[in-house]
Parts: structure tokens; C-alpha cells; sequence
């Protein structure tokens, strides 16, 4: 039986959010600390997977994630 970290866990919560675009969801999983610029086996991060049903607050999510990463990085 495989083991999972809290970490993985939280990512793995935060893509399978992001696939049925709930973006309220994906901003408590990111708040809590998952990556949201993590890529999954595609190669591919939450943004491109919320995007296909719901890109207008997509949009603005991705917006905010930028803003906050930039604001942690100054």
C-alpha cells in the first residue's frame, strides 16, 4: 500500500478541483499551501484544466496567483 504525504495529498485535491473547474476549492487548496504551478504527468498545471469550463474565472484566479507569488517573492 503507498503512503502519501500531506503535500501530495493537497495536490492531488487541488488538480481533481481544478478539473471540475471549482475555483472556490482550488484558492482554499493553494491557501493551504498547494502549488499551483505544479505540473501533472501531461505536463500540465491546474490553470489549463480549470480553464476548459470556466476560463473568465480562471482567468481571475491565475491573476491573483500571480500577484501573490510575485508579493511573497519581494
Amino acid at each position: 500500500m503507498a503512503t502519501y504525504s500531506a503535500q501530495e495529498l493537497l495536490q492531488t485535491a487541488l488538480f481533481k478541483a481544478a478539473k471540475v473547474s471549482n475555483i472556490k476549492l482550488m484558492r482554499e487548496f493553494i491557501e493551504a499551501g498547494a502549488d499551483p504551478f505544479a505540473l501533472d504527468k501531461f505536463g500540465r498545471d491546474v490553470i489549463f484544466y480549470a480553464a476548459k469550463q470556466n476560463p473568465v474565472e480562471t482567468y481571475t484566479l491565475f491573476e491573483e496567483i500571480k500577484a501573490g507569488k510575485g508579493s511573497r517573492n519581494a
